[in-house]
């Protein structure tokens, strides 16, 4: 585009602008109101900002002047002036809210976060000075290296007091104050320093996730509420669930909701980690936390503060333990077995050779360090990184696990098929009793459970207008069975068929008026009055429209997939069929002891399981398996219980999981190879060539930073992440 001669004014309502230069990507615009009205110049930066094709805005109120820069592929000079003049006439407007000011936080890059490099660098100069000038300050700089060293003999002092054996941080307090004794300075700083900048990287990741739970948090601290048919400015956490929110362009929405008035398009980023752009509409929900970019919203609050998914994934993400896996224990364990024959081995090099340099080499063999901090740094990372992506990840231990996973079992209601199940048909034992009577029992016995198909029952009698509360002069839930109550001295049961046989209730007489009832494939809930079955009730669970791509996925990766499910035999198996798993791997009518027994039996076979349920029923198999998974919207038990969760409640998460999982495990086996080759090699070195002490350093400390930036590759977004799949 060739440059544009300056043009007139033009008025925009009382405002005006004029275009003083403009080439390809680049306007500037002189607007004489930007000098003297701060909340036109906020509102005029935000609307401009959420304008998608114009990505950098930068105002010098001072000159009245505003530069846009614009992606001249996706927008002209001319549609940028026509946005101009649309934000100016939004920005003028009264009822449009100021701009929320958002507190962003970021990691300060201050004195303090560099705490660990202070002495040991300072020490590190000191040393490199007074060798290079041969000036004779040996209790000087080495009181200074000790006095930097004070963390590392605290530490290792600790640990052999906790241990109550020697551990592998004995070889290194040994060899800085040995060679602080020889009067070798150089080298002791430099490791010192190295090792400093390494609790930095470390550091860093750690707080990285701190920090973007923050963020995430630090929503706008009002929003706008119609209340009493008036808008109100009011505090988030002030918000009520019933209550309608209205969300401007630039504003994150502050609940999860339904969309009962308007049309925006929304940009996913804070939730989901991607910058994912959808367009949202009446009767479609909305999550806290996501923005709107342009259009305006009223949403019905049904979710608020840390009941969000928002916030109940920052919950799961804060309480997360950082272990290290099984391979960074077992390789500390060997460094610890290796303490005391290494000393030994030391003195009798010395008393060999009574070469000093190649007796102190052998206690630089410290792998086990290195592969412990490594492996930390990629866990942390491999954590951040699922989380930004829905899959909270509670532990290193759950990494390595799922990662090694060549089994996972499925429950099958609310897991392979929707939660939400549906009442589909009630069936009566004669005319006498009403379904209208057999519903209003079975939901006032099922209402405050959370099993799907308590609450199918529980809304479908609402809607029917016939939920009742009831007084129940006893109330036993069997978990995984069904529910034994007591009503004006009448014994209710209300379960499944086989929990009602084991009642003492005989069924064979409705499933001989109703033969249809063996052939459905559907779920059936049967109730019965003192001993007499009233009726039974039939329940459908939709299947997931990703189960099918999903067990498939898992096949191509020579998982296998079994599924478990307290239906009867006939719904279990159209479900199965319908999802690829085979008929031998199915099992029908188990409650949760069984689901335990099965998993015995998988285990005994050496298998390594992943159990996916997400009910209070499948809390013992959570905590039986290998690892274990749940969806965010199943029930808190499961939630708490779980190793991993998936917070968008759609089972594609549990390949992107895997493959978090297999790619973490493959950094941290690479990390062992960058730290524990080097490490040995130099030492070998140092014993049989006298390697000077300050390459083995470089070498050794060079090789576990490199291990540790090796560790970062999840946060940094280098990840493949599995397309969806869908059926």
């Amino acid at each position: 585009m060739s440059e544009l001669q300056a043009v007139a004014v033009k008025p925009v309502s009382e405002v005006c602008f004029q275009v003083v230069h403009a080439t390809t990507g680049r306007m500037r615009f002189r607007i004489p109101r930007l000098r003297f009205d701060q909340e036109f110049t906020d509102k005029l930066q935000w609307t401009l900002k959420t304008a998608t094709p114009i990505f950098r805005i930068r105002v010098n109120p001072i000159i009245s002047c505003l530069i846009v820069h614009y992606a001249p592929d996706q927008i002209t000079c001319f549609e940028v002036q026509a946005e101009l003049t649309a934000a100016i006439k939004q920005a003028i407007r009264k009822d449009l809210p100021l701009p929320p000011k958002i507190p962003e936080l970021t990691i300060e890059q201050d004195v303090e976060s560099f705490k660990p490099l202070g002495l040991p660098v300072l020490s590190l100069g000191a040393a490199i000075i007074t060798t290079v000038l041969e000036i004779p300050s040996a209790v000087l700089v080495g009181g200074l290296i000790l006095i930097a060293a004070i963390p590392l003999f605290k530490s290792t002092v600790d640990e052999i007091k906790e241990e109550k054996k020697l551990t592998v941080d004995i070889l290194e307090s040994l060899w800085t104050i040995l060679h602080v004794m020889e009067g070798f300075f150089i080298a002791p700083s430099l490791a010192l320093s190295l090792d400093g900048l390494g609790k930095i990287l470390r550091d860093r990741t750690a707080s990285h996730i701190d920090y973007q739970a923050i963020n995430l948090r630090l929503q706008e601290r009002y929003t706008h509420v119609k209340r009493a048919g008036k808008q109100q400015r009011v505090l988030i956490k002030d918000v009520e669930i019933g209550e309608h929110v209205i969300v401007y362009p630039g504003e994150r929405i502050p609940v999860d909701g339904v969309v009962i008035k308007g049309k925006a398009i929304i940009d996913e980023a804070k939730l989901t980690g991607a910058s994912k752009v959808v367009v949202r509409r009446v009767g479609q929900q909305v999550y806290a936390s996501t923005s709107v970019v342009e259009g305006k919203l009223t949403v019905l609050a049904q979710k608020t503060g840390e009941n969000t998914k928002l916030g109940k994934l920052l919950d799961l993400v804060k309480q997360a333990p950082v272990q290290d896996t099984r391979v960074a224990d077992f390789a500390e364990d060997v460094a610890d077995l290796t303490t005391v024959p290494i000393l030994a081995l030391s003195s009798f090099v010395f008393a060999y050779t009574n070469n000093f340099e190649r007796s102190l080499a052998l206690l630089q063999l410290d792998f086990a360090t290195g592969i412990r901090i490594s492996s930390s740094t990629a866990i942390l990372s491999a954590i951040d990184y699922a989380a930004r992506h829905g899959v909270y990840i509670r532990s290193g231990r759950a990494l390595e696990m799922l990662a090694r996973v060549d089994t996972v079992v499925f429950d099958k209601t609310g897991t392979l098929t929707q939660i939400h199940a549906e009442v589909v048909d009630i069936k009566t034992i004669n005319e006498q009793v009403t379904s209208s009577e057999v519903l209003r029992l079975a939901a006032a016995i099922e209402q405050g459970l959370s099993h799907p198909s308590a609450q199918a029952i529980v809304s479908f009698a609402e809607k029917q207008g016939v939920l009742t509360q009831m007084e129940w002069e006893s109330w036993d839930y069997k978990i995984g069975k069904g529910v034994i109550a007591q009503l004006n001295g009448q014994i209710i049961l209300l379960g499944s068929k086989k929990f009602l046989r084991k009642e003492g209730v005989d069924i064979k007489q409705i499933r001989r008026q109703y033969p249809e009832l063996k052939n459905s494939g559907h779920t059936y809930v049967y109730l019965a009055r003192d001993g007499q079955l009233l009726g039974v009730i039939s329940l459908s669970n939709p299947i997931r429209s990703e189960s099918k791509g999903m067990i498939s996925a898992l096949k191509q990766q020579h998982i296998q997939s079994y599924m478990l499910t307290g239906d009867n035999a006939k719904a279990a198996n159209t479900v199965a069929r319908e999802v690829g798993i085979s008929p031998s791997r199915t099992y029908a009518e188990v409650f949760p002891e069984k689901k335990v027994e099965v998993l015995r039996k998988l285990d005994a076979a050496d298998r390594t399981i992943a159990y996916v349920g997400d009910g209070l029923n499948d809390a013992a198999g959570l905590a039986f398996a290998d690892v274990s998974v749940s969806l965010a919207e199943g029930s808190q038990t499961a939630r708490q219980t779980a190793d991993i969760v998936m917070m968008n409640n759609d089972l594609n998460e549990l390949l992107l999981a895997i493959a978090i999982a297999k790619k973490t495990m493959d950094i941290v086996y690479q990390n062992i190879a960058l730290v524990a080759v080097p490490n040995v090699g130099v030492v070998l070195a140092g014993v049989l060539l006298s390697l000077d002490p300050i390459m083995v350093v470089l070498i050794n400390s060079g090789f576990t930073i490199l291990a540790e930036l090796n560790g970062l590759r999840p946060l940094g977004g280098m990840m493949q992440v599995p397309n969806k799949i869908n059926s």
